[in-house]
């Protein structure tokens, strides 16, 4: 079974990285574990950051809002594929 991560930000590319490197690489039962980062429109580098730590990146080109960026994590998970 797959795993996709999702992680709403907005202008955290000072703690993104350290974030995404929190996150378990191993699971057991775990067969796949993918992050994505979607960023909801940040003016710093916060997508930049987050390739850099080995997250993918979705990117709203202005703010929507957590709810938004909830549906969209759904969205992009279920497209990767994601069981958990």
């Amino acid at each position: 079974m797959k795993l996709v991560v999702i992680i709403p930000a907005l202008n955290e590319e000072k703690t993104i990285a350290s974030v995404i490197a929190g996150i378990p690489r191993v699971i057991s039962g775990i067969t796949g574990i993918s992050v994505v980062v979607i960023n909801d429109g940040s003016s710093d580098n916060t997508p930049g950051e987050a390739m850099k730590a080995g997250a993918e990146v979705v990117s709203h080109d202005s703010p929507q809002g957590l709810g938004s960026v909830f549906k969209r994590g759904v969205h992009e998970a279920l497209l990767r594929g994601a069981g958990v």
